[in-house]
């Protein structure tokens, strides 16, 4: 994953190699639909583990039909509605054949309990500081849900050891 590179939301290039050796939370988000609210958990996670390594970068994605906007739209969205300040990446699709390299690798690599098709928006892969995918959470796993925080405490330690 370290070799990868992708598009940030405003078209700069982001090398994923740059984020080794610091935890990952990836996430394919839509701005409509059931699970758009995790917007506000996202930022309220990104928010109190920041400071101790963790980054999140969304993808947004209307593969699920939840995210009809483009560019600068987006943008506004995501920062006027949600308040979010983590790293959103251009929009792309999560699965099918046209799915990004990206998210081919994270749901085709990997222990087997994370691998298999997206099917929703606001999957959430953790990635530990190595670049390797340690769990697969789906939409019903909120970002303030007492499980991903435990999960991020067992699966990435180098966070919370400080």
């Amino acid at each position: 994953m370290e070799e990868r590179s992708v598009r940030r939301i405003d078209g700069s290039v982001l090398h994923l190699g740059s984020y080794v050796g610091l935890p990952l939370l990836i996430v394919n988000t839509a701005c409509d639909g059931p699970f758009s609210d995790q917007f506000g958990g996202l930022q309220v996670l990104f928010e109190q583990f920041a400071p101790l390594g963790l980054e999140v970068l969304a993808f947004p994605s209307n593969d699920f039909g939840h995210e009809p906007r483009e560019g600068a739209a987006l943008v506004r969205t995501v920062e006027r509605r949600y308040g979010v300040t983590f790293t959103v990446c251009e929009k792309c699709h999560v699965t099918g054949p046209q799915a990004h390299p990206l998210w081919r690798e994270l749901t085709t690599t990997g222990p087997e309990r994370v691998r298999g098709p997206i099917t929703h928006d606001f999957t959430k892969f953790l990635v530990d500081p190595d670049g390797d995918v340690v769990e697969r959470l789906g939409p019903e796993v909120g970002p303030l849900d007492p499980r991903l925080a435990l999960r991020l405490q067992e699966a990435l330690p180098t966070i919370t050891s400080g």
